[in-house]
Parts: structure tokens; C-alpha cells; sequence
């Protein structure tokens, strides 16, 4: 099995399992981090700021410094993918095995219209089930 590295701004996201030789993560350092780091020394790679906390696409870039993809293991998963995540891993010759930053996107909006429909058709309901002129009155427009 060709191994898959993990990269997330925070380590907490990649711990569903425990880093192994084809499990490894990269995140931001930080003490809780730097307890993982102690426990699998030879799967997980603590990457320092100087500033800020970095995004993922900082990571891919910064982690790529001192990492070369390979045919063995040129497959990264990231927590959120974007067109941002996929151009940096690109840029660096990583594959990232997330679905595709479109997909996501296309399916985020679709969900968000679906609950602010809901939302809406709550209201109306709630409206016609009660005597209009009551609601009105209580809300103080009437």
C-alpha cells in the first residue's frame, strides 16, 4: 500500500488513526503536537511558524523544502481541499487524493441553499399554522 501524508493546520483532525509508515501527518507545531511527535517520531513532521498559525497550502509548500514526491509517495489528503491547496500541491508535485476543490464547493452551496430554503419554509409555516393577526400584533407591527 503506497503510504498517504496526512497535511492539516491542526493535528487534532488527523488523529482517526495512529501515524504509521504509510500514515504520516505534517501539521503546524505546537505543544500538543510536539506529545504526538514524541510518541511516532518517524511519522510525524512538526513544521514552526514564526508568525502565525499557516494554512494548509503554506504546509504543502514548506513540508515540499525538504520532501520530494516520489512514485511511492507523492499521494497527500488535506482536511479541506480548495483550488489554492490543489495549485500548491501541483506546483510541488504532490497528488492530492481529496475529491476535487469544484466538487466540494459545488456541493457546500448546494447544502447551504437547501437549509436557508428550510429555514425559510419553516417560517411560512409557522406563519399559516398560527392566527396571522396574533403573530403580527406580538411582534409589534400590528
Amino acid at each position: 500500500m503506497k503510504p498517504i501524508t496526512y497535511i492539516t493546520r491542526d493535528i487534532e483532525r488527523a488523529l482517526g488513526m495512529d501515524p504509521s509508515p504509510s500514515y504520516k501527518i505534517v501539521c503546524n507545531k505546537c505543544p500538543f503536537s510536539e506529545s504526538i511527535k514524541v510518541k511516532f517520531p518517524d511519522f510525524v513532521t512538526l513544521i514552526e511558524s514564526t508568525s502565525k498559525v499557516m494554512g494548509t497550502s503554506d504546509l504543502i509548500t514548506k513540508y515540499s523544502e525538504n520532501n520530494k514526491p516520489s512514485a511511492e509517495n507523492a499521494d497527500l489528503l488535506v482536511f479541506k481541499n480548495s483550488s489554492r491547496v490543489e495549485a500548491t500541491a501541483v506546483t510541488n508535485g504532490w497528488h492530492i487524493i481529496n475529491p476535487k476543490a469544484s466538487l466540494g464547493e459545488e456541493i457546500e452551496t448546494k447544502i447551504e441553499r437547501k437549509m436557508a430554503s428550510q429555514k425559510k419554509i419553516t417560517s411560512k409555516a409557522f406563519v399559516s399554522n398560527h392566527n396571522y393577526q396574533k403573530y403580527v400584533t406580538g411582534l409589534g407591527t400590528g
